[in-house]
C-alpha cells in the first residue's frame, strides 16, 4: 500500500509538554504587577514577556505563559507569534474551540505563514472537515507544488470523502515528482478498476514494464488483466513471452498454470506449479495456496508418495518456513502418523516459541490419548512464555489433579487466582471451581461446597459447576431443593446434555420424585448410554417397584464396563443399595 503521512492529530507544535496546567507564578505576576520593567523600550518588554511565555510554556507553568502572552498582545495586538503562542496553550488545555480563534487571529495577520495555515488543516480534519481541509490543501499544494506530504494528505482526505477520480489525480503528480514506482502505480490500479477505466490500466502496467524490463511479474499481470477483459490471446502471449525469456521463470509458469486450470485441465496446470515450485524468485505465498489444494488432491487419491516426495521438495527449498511446516503438520494429523505431527510441530515451536496457538496445537496431540503427565509438561513449558495465560494454569492444574497431586494443584490454582480476576471475572470462577474439585477429590466436601458458591458468584451461568455442584449436593444428601435449582439451569441452558439429564434425574430420585426421575433418565439414555447413565436407571426402577427391569439395567451397566462393586453387590443381592457419602464421616478421615 501506498506510505501515508496523513495528519490525525488536532496541533502539531515543537517539543513535547505535559498538558497541566499549572498555577499562576506569584513571584513573575508580582513583577509585572510593579511594572518593574516601565525604562525599557516596547520592543524590550515585548521580548521579555515573549521570552517568559516560551519559558514557563516548556516548564508546563500554562496558566503563567497564556497571562505573560496576553501582555504581550497588549503591547502589540498585530502579532501573529503571539495568538499562535496562546493559541498552542489553549489546544494544550484542551479548549480547542477557544484555541482555533486564537489560530485564526494568527492566520489573518499572517497569511502567508504556512505552518500557521497547516495547523488549521489539522485542526479541521480532527473536526472531520474534510472539505475545508481539501481546499486549504489545493491551495498549500500551489503554492509548494513539490511537497509531497500535502500531496498525501489530499490523497488520503479524497479517499475519506470518496473521489477516486481526484485520488489518481494525485497520484499522477506524486509520480511527476519521484518518476513510475510500484505502490503508487498499483494504488492507481486499484483505483482505476473502480471507476472502470480499464484503458488506462493497460497504460500503467505497460509504464511499469517499462521501467522495470527485467521484472517478469509485471508483464504475467498485464497477461492476468487481458484474459480477465476477454482477451485471452493476448493474455496467453504474455505467459509465453515470459517462458520464451526463461523457461524457469515462477510467475510465467505460475501464470500458465492458472489458464489451464481455467481450462479444466488440472494435471497440466499441476506440472507447471511443480516446476514453479523451484523457483525461488516467486514468493512462498503465491506457491501456497496451490500446495495446499494440491496435498488434499493427492490425499484423496491416497498418493502418499507424491505428497512425501512434494513436502521434501518444499523443505529443502524452505527450511524454516513456518507455513509449510503446519501444513506438513495438518497432513500428518490427517493420516494419523500423531508421533511425526509431534515432532514438526516441536519444530515450530523451535522456531516460533512465542506462538501460544503452536503450544495449544501441541498439547491437542500430546493429548490423543489423554495423559496428565505429558499435558502437565506442555503446560510447564508453555507457562515459561506465557506466565499470564489462564489457560496453561487451568490445564497444569487439571493434570496435577489427574496425577492426585492435589496440593499441587492447589498451588497452581492459587497462583493464578491472584491475577485472572483482571481479565475476566468469569475466569476467576472457573478456577474456583477447579479448587472445588480438588478437594471434591480429596473428599474434603464442605470447602468444595464454599468454592462452588464463591464461583457461581462470579459466573452464576456456568452450568458445568452447577452440575457438579448439583451432583455432590444430592449425593451426601445436602440442600436438595438448592440442588435442584442448580441441575434445572444446567439443563435449560443445555437440553441435550447427557450428563446434565442424569444428574437432574439423581437429584430427583434423591428427592423421592421417581416417576420425574425416570423421565430425565429416559431422556439421557437416548441421548447416550453410558454405564453409569444405566446404572442409574436401573436405580430408578428399583425404587418404582420394577426389580426385574433393575436387574436388566443394572447387568447392561455391568456389561457396558462398570467395574463398581456397589454395582455387582446390587446384582448378586438383587436390592438397591445407596450410595451416599456421609460428609462428617470423611471429614474426620
Amino acid at each position: 500500500m501506498i506510505k501515508r503521512f496523513f495528519i490525525i492529530i488536532s496541533f502539531i507544535f515543537v517539543g513535547c509538554f505535559a498538558l497541566h496546567a499549572q498555577s499562576l507564578d506569584s513571584l513573575f505576576v508580582a513583577s509585572v504587577d510593579k511594572e518593574q520593567l516601565t525604562d525599557t523600550t516596547k520592543q524590550q518588554l515585548f521580548d521579555y514577556y515573549f521570552f517568559q511565555g516560551v519559558n514557563l510554556t516548556s516548564q508546563n507553568k500554562l496558566d503563567s505563559a497564556f497571562a505573560a502572552f496576553q501582555r504581550c498582545r497588549e503591547i502589540d495586538s498585530k502579532n501573529a507569534a503571539v495568538y499562535f503562542e496562546l493559541s498552542k496553550i489553549l489546544q494544550f488545555k484542551k479548549e480547542s474551540e477557544r484555541a482555533f480563534v486564537y489560530l485564526q487571529a494568527a492566520i489573518d495577520l499572517a497569511p502567508d505563514n504556512m505552518q500557521y495555515r497547516e495547523v488549521q488543516l489539522a485542526f479541521f480534519v480532527g473536526q472531520k472537515r474534510f472539505n475545508e481541509a481539501i481546499d486549504g490543501y489545493v491551495k498549500l499544494s500551489k503554492r509548494k507544488p513539490s511537497n509531497e506530504t500535502y500531496l498525501y494528505n489530499l490523497y488520503e482526505l479524497y479517499g475519506a470523502t470518496k473521489q477516486p477520480k481526484k485520488q489518481i489525480k494525485v497520484l499522477d503528480q506524486l509520480e511527476k515528482l519521484n518518476g513510475v514506482t510500484e505502490e503508487v502505480v498499483f494504488e492507481k490500479l486499484g483505483l482505476l478498476l473502480q471507476v472502470g477505466n480499464s484503458k488506462r490500466v493497460e497504460t500503467e502496467i505497460q509504464k511499469l514494464i517499462a521501467k522495470f524490463p527485467r521484472e517478469s511479474s509485471y508483464v504475467t499481470l498485464l497477461g492476468d488483466f487481458y484474459r480477465e477483459t476477454g482477451r485471452e490471446k493476448k493474455g496467453l502471449a504474455c505467459y509465453q513471452k515470459v517462458l520464451l525469456n526463461d523457461s524457469t521463470d515462477g510467475y510465467g509458469l505460475t501464470a500458465m498454470a492458472s489458464y489451464y486450470t481455467a481450462k479444466n485441465q488440472p494435471e497440466k496446470a499441476n506440472k507447471l506449479m511443480l516446476r514453479a515450485l523451484t523457483d525461488k524468485r516467486l514468493p512462498i505465498e503465491n506457491k501456497l495456496k496451490w500446495v495446499r489444494s494440491y496435498v488434499v488432491d493427492l490425499a484423496q487419491k491416497k498418493e502418499d508418495e507424491r505428497i512425501s516426495s512434494l513436502f521434501s521438495t518444499l523443505f529443502t527449498l524452505y527450511p524454516d518456513e513456518e507455513e509449510v511446516l503446519k501444513l506438513h503438520v495438518d497432513y500428518l494429523i490427517h493420516k494419523r502418523e500423531l508421533v511425526s505431527a509431534i515432532a514438526q510441530q516441536r519444530r515450530l515451536l523451535e522456531l516460533n516459541p512465542t506462538d501460544e496457538d503452536y503450544w495449544q496445537t501441541l498439547l491437542t496431540l500430546e493429548s490423543e490419548p489423554y495423559t496428565p503427565a505429558k499435558v502437565l509438561q506442555v503446560a510447564n513449558e508453555a507457562l515459561a512464555y506465557f506466565p499470564l495465560s489462564p489457560n496453561w494454569y487451568y490445564q497444569k492444574a487439571g493434570a496435577q489433579m489427574q496425577l492426585n497431586l492435589f496440593d499441587d494443584a492447589l498451588v497452581t490454582i492459587d497462583s493464578a487466582l491472584t491475577f485472572v480476576e483482571s481479565i475476566d471475572k468469569r475466569i476467576k470462577g472457573m478456577f474456583l471451581a477447579l479448587k472445588a474439585d480438588v478437594f471434591i477429590s480429596q473428599k474434603k466436601y464442605k470447602p468444595a461446597f464454599t468454592y462452588y458458591d464463591q464461583s457461581l458468584e462470579f459466573d452464576p451461568a456456568n452450568a458445568m459447576t452447577q452440575n457438579n455442584y448439583a451432583y455432590y449436593l444430592a449425593l451426601t444428601n445436602g440442600d436438595l431443593r438448592k440442588a435442584e435449582r442448580l441441575i434445572s439451569d444446567a439443563v435449560k441452558s443445555d437440553p441435550k446434555n447427557a450428563t446434565f439429564l442424569d444428574t437432574y434425574a439423581w437429584v430427583l430420585f434423591m428427592r423421592q420424585d421417581y416417576r420425574s426421575a425416570k423421565f430425565y433418565q429416559e431422556r439421557a439414555i437416548d441421548i447416550d448410554s453410558d454405564k453409569v447413565i444405566l446404572e442409574h436407571y436401573g436405580d430408578i426402577l428399583f425404587a418404582l417397584g420394577d426389580v426385574d427391569e433393575a436387574m436388566r439395567w443394572w447387568q447392561k451397566s455391568l456389561d457396558a464396563g462398570n467395574e463398581s462393586a456397589i454395582l455387582k453387590e446390587k446384582i448378586a443381592q438383587k436390592q438397591y443399595i445407596p450410595e451416599l457419602i456421609i460428609i462428617e464421616q470423611d471429614e474426620k478421615k
